[in-house]
């Protein structure tokens, strides 16, 4: 035989402790880093805003103080942006500063000493794209790139951020984790060998005490102190079962040992009986010959008379209440199918009223869907209008105090447009629950309507059952009068029968003389079988004993 390959019940465990330790580790570490790197990414992405707004409103303020002054106003310009450069790189954030227009691009004069270029066709994509912090892929490497119109100066602020930069602290977390997840994973390993080794341990025991009464030994068996409470207690539960199977067997060698002396006696008992049963085996062949052809007699006679006595009366009272019956169901049957055609009359008249009811919620529904069209254009017009009023705020802005009054009168109309949206979803979503009803509504209408027409259906084959009932009452009735004729018939067999009784009697007289010869051997034969009664009591006694021992041994 091949030994069985399986892992043992510890090792199992074990490999299942360290699988869920492994992916609770992997699932913990994985989920801290994606959530703390895109955390890092969007305050990245933020403080590159603001750091772009403050940039446009300093050239803005400086702009409007050296309006007269270009040269002076660009060299203050490079120099608030050589402070950002320091403040950031303080942060960790090492950016590279760039001012793009159609002709290229060029640096600002704190990223003159930095080797950082693009391609043609990268500088055009940055020109194309609108004002916001973007993650783009330059020269092989990531970045987030933040664009700011400055009209000072006719060109786009650019602010490179490279990946590594921003994200040095999550990889020396992303480190510091795994080193960590190992060292936890090593120990919890550690205390789970020895925890299932704790356990396992006392079970191999019993394992081994098992075996040991399997093949007869009933020794108790005695666990080290560590053990869970838990194996003491099987253990003590399993010391109490091999010390009742021990008893159990004992006694069950005894019993069967006096079962077997008694199965002799036994033995002994029925030899002598057959012997004296050889006389008795001659009578009762007479006695069957006799009693043969008496049994055929009276089987015979039986059937008539049980069949004529009981039967003729009964059957008479029975053809007089199937004849009521039959009246009776005649009449039932023929009221029911008129109750059916009115029935079917009157769903006919409800079918047509209920398609006419169905045809109205489809109507309903459709209405209900141009409407909930006509509130998705309310909300689109919504959202322009609010664009619109930016675009005009932005104009006005530009325009300076002349255009003040403009910016208020667009706020106003952006307000409007706000609260007009926010009705149109409400309005959107009261559409949205009435179109799922009226749906709802016409789907349960259909039903209906399916579910009557099947019902008219049923109710055409019902009056054809009842018609096909009318037809088996009247076969019915031709029956009931063959029945009649079948009755005279059996009146004449009854007749017949007593000529069969006198036969009987001259039978009956020779088994009498046979029975008084049985008789005489019965007697001796009984005695015997009272001797076999008791010993098989004793046999009886002892199979009750050994039964429940057995199921003792079983349980």
């Amino acid at each position: 035989m091949k030994k069985n390959q399986k892992l043992s019940m510890g090792k199992q465990l074990i490999l299942v402790m360290i699988c869920i330790l492994s992916l609770t580790t992997l699932v913990v570490g994985g989920v801290s880093y994606s959530q703390s790197k895109n955390q890092i990414i969007t305050s990245t992405k933020h403080r590159l805003v603001r750091e772009t707004d403050l940039i446009k409103e300093i050239a803005a303020n400086l702009n409007f103080v050296y309006v007269s002054d270009f040269d002076y106003f660009k060299s203050q310009l490079e120099r608030t942006i050589t402070l950002q450069q320091q403040e950031l790189e303080n942060d960790g954030l090492n950016t590279y500063y760039y001012q793009l227009d159609d002709s290229g691009m060029e640096p600002f004069q704190v990223s003159a000493d930095q080797a950082f270029s693009l391609t043609e066709d990268e500088q055009a994509a940055l020109r194309d794209k609108e004002n916001g912090v973007y993650s783009l892929k330059l020269n092989g490497i990531n970045y987030l790139v933040a664009l700011r119109d400055l009209p000072e100066i006719e060109k786009r602020y650019a602010m490179f951020l490279p990946e590594d930069s921003y994200l040095q602290p999550i990889e020396q977390m992303k480190a510091i984790t795994l080193v960590v997840g190992l060292v936890s994973l090593f120990l919890a390993m550690v205390i789970t060998v020895i925890f299932i080794r704790q356990i396992t341990g006392p079970i191999k025991q019993l394992e081994q005490a098992m075996a040991h009464v399997q093949s007869g030994k009933f020794e108790r068996l005695t666990l080290e102190k560590s053990a869970p409470k838990e194996i003491v207690s099987l253990t003590n539960s399993f010391n109490i079962m091999t010390e009742a199977l021990g008893a159990i067997v004992h006694s069950l060698r005894a019993t069967i040992l006096d079962l077997s002396d008694t199965g002799q006696h036994l033995n002994d008992e029925s030899n002598a009986m057959i012997e004296r049963s050889h006389d008795l085996h001659q009578a009762i062949q007479n006695v069957e010959q006799g009693a043969h052809d008496t049994n055929q007699q009276i089987d015979f006679s039986k059937q008539l008379s049980h069949t004529i006595d009981k039967n003729l009366d009964t059957i008479g009272a029975h053809i007089h209440e199937t004849r009521q019956h039959t009246a009776a169901m005649n009449s039932a049957s023929e009221t029911g199918n008129q109750e059916l055609q009115l029935l079917i009359n009157d769903l006919e008249y409800f079918k047509a009223d209920l398609e006419s009811t169905q045809q109205q919620l489809h109507n309903v529904l459709k209405q209900v869907e141009m409407t909930y069209h006509f509130t998705t254009d309310i909300e689109t017009i919504s959202e322009q209008t609010k664009l619109l009023a930016l675009n005009a705020s932005i104009e006005a802005a530009r325009a300076g105090e002349e255009g003040r009054g403009f910016m208020v009168v667009a706020q106003e109309v952006s307000k409007l447009a706000e609260a007009t949206k926010i009705t149109t979803q409400k309005m959107f979503q009261t559409m949205t629950e009435t179109k799922t009803i009226t749906t709802t509504a016409v789907e349960t209408g259909d039903a209906l309507l399916s579910t009557h027409l099947s019902h008219i259906k049923t109710m055409h084959a019902t009056t054809a059952a009842f018609q096909s009932l009318l037809n088996t009452i009247e076969q019915s009735t031709t029956s009931i009068e063959t029945i009649e004729v079948d009755i005279k018939q059996l009146a004449d067999a009854f007749q017949q029968s007593t000529q069969t009784f006198d036969a009987l009697e001259t039978i009956a007289k020779a088994t009498h003389q046979h029975a008084k010869t049985i008789e005489s051997l019965g007697e001796a034969h009984k005695s015997e079988t009272a001797l076999i009664y008791e010993e098989g009591q004793r046999v009886l006694q002892h199979a009750y004993a050994l039964k429940e021992m057995t199921a003792t041994f079983n349980s």
